[in-house]
């Protein structure tokens, strides 16, 4: 593996390699951000960042809500399945890292 994709906790990485998880958002969740955007017509400016993303689940309801979506988890094996699970839509972003969250990429706008 690359220096990006190595896990930063090999046994965390080995738990999303064996264990099903990541299908099912979080209620709390998708309350608390349809009750902000919900009259918002357009969202292509609105972006989700999620760190911890695992394998994708909180993300799924983002990107079909058509936000742009970004998510960082330290397990290799996490993004894989996100990146298996999630499709963007059509001109939607739509970016899933391995990385420590000490490392992150993304500027605050």
């Amino acid at each position: 593996l690359t220096q990006e994709l190595l896990p930063m906790d090999p046994i965390w990485d080995e738990l999303h390699k064996k264990k099903p998880w990541g299908r099912y958002p979080a209620d709390d969740l998708i309350r608390t951000v349809m009750r902000n955007y919900k009259t918002q017509t357009s969202r292509t400016n609105c972006k989700v960042l999620e760190l911890g993303c695992g394998a994708g689940a909180n993300l799924s309801s983002c990107v079909n809500e058509d936000f742009q979506v970004y998510g960082v988890d330290g397990s290799f094996h996490a993004r894989e399945k996100a990146k298996s699970f999630l499709k963007p839509k059509q001109n939607k972003t739509l970016e899933l890292h391995v990385s420590t969250f000490e490392n992150l990429q993304y500027q605050q706008q």
